[in-house]
């Protein structure tokens, strides 16, 4: 089975052999692919590749797809391919990946399993490479920082979203976010795949470095994507007011949509001497900053709950052995 992007790279290359072929292509493609109708699905220019709706659904079974892992002697990794041929833009040798471009014929090549896609997936990550969609090629990888927004994909591009970098664990290669939208798709049979969002301010074992690819959200000269960063970044923060929560940049935090009282509301805080106090919002600068520091609340009892959270925090500190540690 063949990813979006495989399917569409694949068909680029190529003309339908008659009308009909095209429908029934096209119509294949729009059944198992989210595309639109300006979505361009065979080579804009003329070729000689000529290709019919049989060759092509033989190919989306059991040919070989760009990005894919496969075998030629030693584990490689595809570029462009087409029914009968393949380019391989990345190959192990020894402990080492020689990433000139050799092509082949298909004949010679062998499906892995994804215990070797993994195994090679971690060898290009240890020598610092990622596929390139763009140039069919391997590049240096893209490491996102702390706090970076960030898109991400898997290697066969099935799965695509928009994240805020929170940490990075090396010992398990797992990126931690804030928050992430995972754009719809659809399975192998055509039925749609809901899109998913998460804002816990601690997602993880959602996207790591082995398994994907990532590309900085808002700086378009070191991104390869086609996609509008800025669009992108709206989309994120459009799903998340559908969970009627915000992502506050400069403090780094999600929030309800309307956290905050209306001006001569009511609100509580914890004061310091540990109690729950009552408060007029006047807007001034104090409310601000305990607004601004998350000690604010519309919510009495909910001031009393975290004010029990804290309390039971100093607690297990104070008796900790590594007292005055925490």
């Amino acid at each position: 089975m063949k990813s979006q992007f495989q399917i569409l790279s694949f068909l680029s290359q190529y003309q339908p052999k008659t009308d009909a072929d095209r429908d029934m292509i096209t119509g294949f493609i729009e059944k198992r692919c989210r595309i639109t109708p300006k979505t361009i699905i065979f080579s804009p220019e003329h070729t000689d590749n000529i290709i019919d709706a049989q060759s092509f659904l033989q190919w989306y079974e059991n040919g070989y797809g760009a990005s894919e892992i496969a075998k030629y002697h030693t584990l490689v990794i595809l570029g462009n391919c087409t029914t009968e041929s393949a380019t391989i833009v990345g190959a192990l040798n020894e402990d080492k990946i020689d990433t000139a471009h050799i092509q082949i014929s298909t004949n010679e090549l062998e499906k892995v399993s994804e215990q070797d896609t993994q195994k090679f997936q971690l060898l290009l990550l240890s020598h610092n490479l990622q596929f390139n969609p763009d140039s069919m090629s391997l590049e240096a990888k893209y490491i996102p920082a702390l706090n970076e927004k960030i898109l991400f994909h898997n290697y066969d591009y099935s799965i695509k979203g928009i994240g805020i970098v929170r940490n990075i664990y090396p010992d398990n290669y797992d990126v931690e976010l804030y928050c992430y939208f995972i754009y719809p798709s659809k399975n192998e049979n055509g039925d749609p795949i809901k899109g998913s969002v998460g804002y816990s301010m601690h997602e993880r074992n959602i996207v790591n470095l082995k398994g994907y690819i990532f590309e900085p959200l808002l700086e378009d000269e070191k991104r390869f994507s086609s996609d509008d960063g800025i669009s992108a970044y709206r989309r994120l923060k459009r799903e998340l007011e559908k969970e009627n929560k915000i992502w506050k940049d400069k403090i780094r935090r999600i929030e309800p949509v309307n956290m905050r009282a209306e001006k001569g509301g009511k609100y509580w805080y914890i004061n310091d001497k540990m109690k729950v106090v009552q408060e007029i919002d006047k807007y001034t600068p104090t409310s601000q900053m305990r607004y601004l520091c998350g000690n604010y609340f519309i919510n009495y009892d909910a001031a009393v709950e975290m004010l029990g959270k804290f309390n039971e925090l100093i607690r297990d500190y104070l008796a900790s052995k590594e007292w005055p540690k925490l």
